[in-house]
């Protein structure tokens, strides 16, 4: 009994924001997922519009260097596709969800240091905003594609936390998340197929 009680009380504490109230519904997460989605899709939109002309052309060719690069170590597409796949809609959704949102957020700014649940959401994003930095050192990506990661991971964390808050389930953001990455995967693995069959835009 105590440990059935144990693996519930576990899956309740990993999922929920606030374990003493009702788990959303499987049509609430799916109302919830498609609102961090849309809404995250349209503040990249926003920052990429408002972004520095000469920023937005610098991450353009930032791109561009970075598929001819994978064009020259013979990288297929496939292979392309599965690497980012798993990386960036498998495993980091996981990660940056259950670190960021779970553990930073809930676990230690909210229920451990007893912060305001809204400045607790908007120190958690800002880190992992800032988070983005190490994809300048530790990858490939350009660094002005890193400096627009920076802005919109930042404003997507604040809804990704107000989503785990409103929403009581790390789900929506978590599956929000996947999805926004897999269409940039999808976006990317077209660009570079039109750079190995020499199509110029």
């Amino acid at each position: 009994m105590s440990s059935t009680c144990s693996k519930s009380c576990f899956y309740k504490e990993m999922l929920l924001f606030d374990v003493n109230q009702p788990a959303p519904t499987f049509s609430e997460i799916i109302i919830f997922t498609v609102a961090v989605f849309i809404t995250t899709v349209l503040i990249f939109n926003v920052v990429m519009k408002y972004v520095t002309p000469d920023l937005a052309q610098e991450k353009k060719h930032g791109t561009k260097r970075e598929l001819d690069a994978l064009k020259t170590k013979q990288i297929s597409p496939d292979e392309l596709a599965l690497s980012e796949f798993i990386n960036a809609a498998v495993y980091a959704p996981i990660a940056e969800e259950l670190f960021f949102r779970l553990f930073l957020f809930k676990t230690v700014l909210v229920n451990r240091l007893k912060l305001n649940k809204h400045l607790a959401n908007l120190i958690q994003a800002i880190l992992f905003g800032l988070f983005h930095i190490s994809n300048i050192l530790f990858s490939t990506t350009p660094s002005a594609n890193v400096y627009v990661q920076i802005i919109s991971a930042t404003l997507g964390g604040l809804i990704s936390g107000y989503s785990y808050m409103y929403s009581n389930s790390i789900l929506p953001s978590f599956l929000a998340h996947a999805i926004n990455n897999t269409i940039a995967i999808n976006q990317e693995v077209v660009e570079y197929e039109k750079i190995l069959m020499n199509i110029n835009n």
